[in-house]
């Protein structure tokens, strides 16, 4: 008895988050998500890196497209898919995905506009994604055993995009040595394809609890947001985030590199932008091994400590800029972003938990949904402000003000919060 109750107080494993990958259904998926993941990295880097090129602060319009078309299709795509088998979801949208990142190549290619390219593959893209993502995350807890292992199962899930930001930047560096930037969809498009092959080996999984009726309309889903009072708080914090960290960390980082040409021990151009990108995907992976390691997901006030370290590393941004010498404003650029990086799982975690606890699969699909729209909007906002804003504030007070912005939203949120009782 003494050595059962001995071991039942053994703390957890450290990496709690790889164990469901003993499961070759997770396994499979784990890496269709991953493979995917890195395919879009790539495609974000040749996207922003080439629009900013070609037509400088208004490259933000090109994800404004994106963000809209992502937010139609999920808002439109419930009616239909929410109670449809997820791994048919998954494995249609990843086909269309993979042919859709081809067309910036066949464009440029064939002499056509870059911008029309990008718009278009932007659309198709965004678009497939609204129906991949939701159908994905209803699948989850299908898999899971257990809360702790769900936890885990969500780690791994979202740590594939954070496992890409730092795999994508990292590779787009020597492989732009290796092939034209423009290449980099041609490489989306092979990754796609392996991911949704993958995909191919899961079982179907047909919603063992469809909900009601009124569940495949987006408003049903919208109803149940608004009577989650947790919820409405968290997804309105998380748009505000979505929002500056766009401005800040996409368009503001990419023009910064382009217009300062910082260097640091010979790394400048493209590597030192993808280099920033990587060290801010490293520190967003390791947060989100710790914190999918533990038992329990992380307690609202650790999520709304890592949404404020947001804040504090875009300030830090704006005064690196500010107040850095050249030799030492890429050093000090990485280490913003690696604070910021921090605290994404911290918050994510958390979301993901009150999200999948709202109701039956195909309640948990429309709420995603929601939250890719609410996602998106702030993501919509933050791309038709950052031209403006950019090109009026500069790019140091621009950062300053985000970071102000995103603290002053996590503690209302925060305070909010705690008044329903919630620590």
């Amino acid at each position: 008895m003494a050595v059962a109750e001995s071991r039942s107080r053994l703390p957890p494993p450290p990496l709690r988050v790889f164990q469901p990958l003993a499961n070759p259904h997770i396994a499979k998926l784990w890496a269709a998500l991953a493979t995917a993941a890195v395919g879009d990295e790539l495609f974000k880097v040749a996207l922003v890196w080439l629009a900013v090129e070609a037509v400088g602060e208004r490259a933000a319009y090109v994800s404004a497209i994106s963000s809209l078309a992502l937010l139609t299709a999920a808002a439109l795509g419930g009616r239909f898919l929410d109670n449809r088998d997820p791994r048919s979801v998954m494995i249609s949208t990843g086909i269309v995905r993979s042919l859709g990142v081809l067309i910036p190549v066949v464009v440029v290619t064939s002499g056509g506009s870059v911008i029309l390219g990008f718009a278009c593959a932007a659309i198709i893209v965004a678009g497939a994604r609204g129906q991949f993502d939701p159908a994905m995350q209803s699948s989850l807890p299908r898999l899971s055993r257990s809360p702790a292992e769900l936890l885990a199962i969500n780690g791994l899930a979202d740590g594939t995009v954070r496992l890409a930001r730092l795999i994508g930047p990292a590779l787009a560096g020597p492989l732009a040595a290796l092939i034209p930037i423009l290449h980099f969809f041609t490489a989306n498009a092979v990754l796609m394809t392996v991911a949704w092959m993958l995909l191919l080996g899961l079982p179907r999984l047909a919603p063992r609890e469809p909900g009601p009726q009124e569940m495949r309309g987006l408003l049903a889903s919208v109803a149940i947001v608004q009577r989650t009072r947790p919820l409405r708080i968290m997804l309105l914090a998380s748009m505000i985030t979505n929002a500056t960290w766009i401005v800040s960390i996409t368009f503001g980082l990419a023009l910064l590199v382009q217009e300062r040409q910082p260097t640091f021990l010979g790394v400048g151009g493209i590597g030192a932008y993808s280099l920033l990108i990587a060290l801010y995907g490293l520190s967003n992976l390791t947060s989100n091994i710790v914190h999918a390691s533990r038992q329990t997901p992380p307690s609202f006030r650790r999520a709304y400590v890592g949404q404020g370290l947001g804040g504090v590393g875009m300030i830090l941004i704006g005064s690196v800029i500010t107040l850095a010498p050249t030799e030492l404003l890429l050093p000090g650029l990485a280490l913003a972003c690696m604070v910021i990086a921090i605290g994404g799982p911290m918050h994510d975690l958390r979301l993901l938990t009150v999200i999948q606890g709202s109701g039956p699969t195909a309640t948990v699909s429309g709420v995603f949904r929601v939250r890719i729209i609410t996602q998106h909007i702030g993501l919509l906002c933050g791309t038709l402000a950052a031209p403006t804003l950019l090109a009026t504030l500069g790019i140091p007070r621009t950062v300053f003000a985000m970071g102000a912005i995103q603290t002053v939203a996590t503690v209302i949120a925060w305070r909010r919060l705690r008044r329903l009782g919630l620590r």
